[in-house]
Order: C-alpha cells, then structure tokens, then sequence
C-alpha cells in the first residue's frame, strides 16, 4: 500500500518528499446496492414532493429581506434527505459541517447521488451542489 501511495503522490505531486512517513488522515469509502440504489436499499427512500417525513426537523424564525421581516422557516435534517426528496424554500438544510438557506421561491432537491441541488427561482439554474462523500454518515 505504501509503494502504491507513493507511485500515485509523485503522479499528483511531481515529487515525493524523501524521509516522511506516511499517515492516514481520512478515508473515504463508496458503495452500491445491486441496481436498486441507495434509496431502495436503506427502506426510508424520498419520492419528488419530499417524503421523507423525518427529514424535518422542526421550524425555527430565519430572517428573509422578501419576507419583511422573520419568517417561520422548516428546518431539515440532511442526513435524513433521501434521493427524490424535494422541498419549497424557504427551508434551512442543518448538517455539522454546514448550514444550507434556501430563500422564499426557490427549492432543494437531493439528486440520484444524494447530493443537495439547490435552485433559484429566478433563473432556475442550480445554486450548488455538495457530494454526498463530502459528508460523513453518522
């Protein structure tokens, strides 16, 4: 493995730094049911409309200019959001890492590869997308 790691560095790298020893810092690993997709297999799967009833997590006052003031905003858990999930902003998406706003007439999906689309209404195109192994699973 550690030849393998250095062949791979010096391809990225250039070069490999000569007397360092090498150390493991994350790993990240991907897998795939059979065909059916991760939605299928873990049995809680969204459909379009946000089906994902324990996504939500409750409400809480975000403040919104087009709103005039505070608006009493869904708050989703992210972890929870399945593909096919949809929802109507706004809406406040919580992870640990991140906090995601969708502001009053735009909307979030999660995609086929779980990541979270997020959509302007004004020119309907996606606002960001984060990949799904960018975020650890509890």
């Amino acid at each position: 493995i550690a030849d393998a790691f250095r062949r791979e560095y010096g391809r990225v790298y250039s070069r490999v730094p000569p007397g360092v020893d090498i150390e493991v810092v994350s790993v990240r690993v991907a897998a795939r049911t059979g065909g059916e997709g991760r939605a299928a297999a873990d049995g809680r799967g969204g459909t379009p409309g946000g089906a994902s009833r324990e996504a939500r997590k409750g409400t809480r006052p975000a403040y919104f200019p087009e709103g005039g003031g505070p608006v009493e905003t869904p708050v989703y858990d992210r972890y929870a959001l399945r593909p096919g999930d949809r929802f109507p902003g706004p809406a406040i998406v919580e992870e640990r890492e991140s906090t995601a706003v969708v502001g009053p007439g735009g909307w979030f999906e999660i995609d086929a590869e779980a990541n979270l689309v997020m959509i302007r209404s004004a020119d309907g195109a996606p606002a960001r997308a984060k990949p799904v192994a960018e975020r650890p699973r509890p």
